[in-house]
């Protein structure tokens, strides 16, 4: 029986004594228990949060960044428990529900009570679905882990911010994000179950639950440099991404506009995942009329039939313009200008390419920039500046991969790769080469059993059954290259 909790005594040793490395790199050591140390891992972080409340209980004054820097492997985790703690407390107070904290939420098993309890008379509260705890919420609404009552099985429940409800727009951009979200039929699209509103009137929607961590975060974990058996990995999640958005504007007529690391999710089994469409625009939609829920009574979720009427019908939502939208360090310059008319599959272009660069760099672009403080300088010196080049900024990566990330980074959009698709073209055909040129005995590097848990659809194991195989991929990523270049 493996000793998790050893395992991770001794990892805290050797970071306080010889630097910190990724735990990921524990966890590859031990790929059959990696759900097991990541728990173990999170409690500890939870551990030393719970110290530090105690600790600035008796003395205010001390910060949270001054207690974490005592314990530099939980350092970023407890940053973001702290940041997750404040969000659980904004929305306790936002949607009157919830245990108010994490600490307070994992005391009480991490399950909260439903959402819409509060704000009902008993009885009247709809039973499909019950809140297990946030995963996530942005200014607009929040995202929940829930369990399906009716089809038993758990599933990630997004709720509008009650205060936004009655913002025209922004009922309509969540409402069309449903919409999109529903109309991706891909491997790298989660679906979505249904649709509804609650008895108070606030939309929300149901979608396949993704068991993993954004890639943000698994980027975050293998900082500063992504290399070896971990690039190829992120260069894979990054053809993944590319291929749903290609298909999404060649089949669906939507682009994404907010492609970022945090929005991409690397499941567990390896698969790869694009999620938060709430500023994709749909192309040549006119008609702007709200889509009717009314008819869906009061708390009852849409069925599979009802949304696809809706999301086919005469309501179908057209993204309003008008406004710069994205987040600042991977939007397209033109987009930044205020030059909405530009084609929106090449500012997606643009936005691969600037996370290709964070994962080259280990950095956004554009970060360390003091220009004030405030986002309109931001956005000017965007508009007018190209980031450091990458050369500079990332000396001795792969030339070929920066090459590739300069290319879709392009300040003339026309100078760009004229498609997503031949972006992850060059990509899949960067990986071709790569594996061509691999060795099938086993000679991995000591990160690399981490490929083989995130390998899923793609698995590089299983690329490298045999050298025909080898051949093949080669072959056709330089076919595919050709073709969507």
């Amino acid at each position: 029986m493996l000793d998790i909790e050893a395992i991770h005594r001794e990892y805290e040793q050797h970071c306080a004594e010889g630097g910190v490395y990724p735990f990921e790199l524990v966890v590859a050591s031990h790929p059959n228990h990696a759900v097991e140390l990541r728990d173990w891992h999170e409690e500890r972080i939870l551990d030393l949060f719970l110290e530090y409340e105690r600790e600035c209980a008796g003395d205010p004054s001390v910060s949270l960044e001054s207690f974490a820097a005592r314990f530099p492997w939980a350092e970023a985790g407890l940053i973001a428990t702290g940041e997750a703690d404040a969000a659980l407390r904004s929305m306790s107070s936002m949607f009157g529900i919830g245990h108010g904290s994490v600490l307070a939420g994992r005391e009480a098993g991490a399950v909260m009570l439903d959402p819409f309890a509060p704000e009902l008379p008993p009885g009247g509260r709809p039973e499909r679905y019950q809140i297990r705890r946030e995963l996530g919420h942005g200014r607009y609404g929040c995202v929940f882990e829930a369990w399906d009552t009716q089809l038993r099985r758990p599933v990630a429940l997004k709720l509008m911010n009650p205060a936004s409800v009655a913002h025209e727009e922004l009922r309509d951009r969540f409402l069309q994000e449903a919409q999109v979200a529903s109309q991706l039929d891909h491997p790298c699209a989660p679906a979505v179950y249904d649709l509804g509103v609650t008895p108070t009137g606030v939309p929300y929607f149901a979608l396949q639950l993704v068991k993993g961590e954004s890639f943000a975060s698994w980027l975050s974990l293998r900082r500063p440099r992504v290399a070896g058996a971990d690039l190829q990995t992120a260069i894979d999640v990054l053809a993944c991404v590319a291929e749903l958005v290609h298909y999404a504007q060649t089949a669906k007529k939507v682009d994404h506009r907010d492609l970022k690391p945090s929005n991409v999710m690397v499941a567990r089994n390896g698969e790869t995942y694009v999620v938060d469409w709430g500023l994709a625009r749909l192309w040549g939609r006119v008609d702007e009329t709200t889509p009717d829920l009314s008819g869906l009574g009061t708390g009852v979720a849409m069925s599979d039939r009802r949304m696809r009427s809706i999301v086919d019908g005469p309501g179908a939502l057209r993204t309003r313009e008008g406004v710069p939208v994205g987040t600042l360090r991977y939007v397209a310059p033109e987009r930044v200008g205020g030059q909405l008319e530009v084609d929106g599959a090449l500012a997606d272009v643009y936005s691969l390419g600037a996370i290709l660069y964070e994962v080259l760099a280990g950095r956004p672009p554009y970060s360390g920039l003091r220009l004030g403080g405030t986002q309109e300088a931001l956005l000017q010196h965007i508009a007018a500046h190209p980031p450091e080049h990458l050369e500079v900024a990332a000396p001795g990566r792969d030339l070929e991969l920066v090459a590739i990330a300069q290319r879709a980074m392009e300040r003339e959009p026309a100078r760009r790769y004229a498609s997503v698709g031949a972006f992850g073209g060059e990509l899949r055909r960067w990986l071709a080469q790569r594996m061509a040129s691999a060795s099938p005995g086993p000679t991995r590097a000591a990160g690399a059993p981490a490929v083989e848990q995130l390998g899923g659809r793609d698995s590089y194991a299983s690329r490298l059954t045999s050298v025909l195989a080898l051949g093949v991929a080669f072959a056709l990523g330089l076919w595919m290259g050709r073709l969507l270049g």
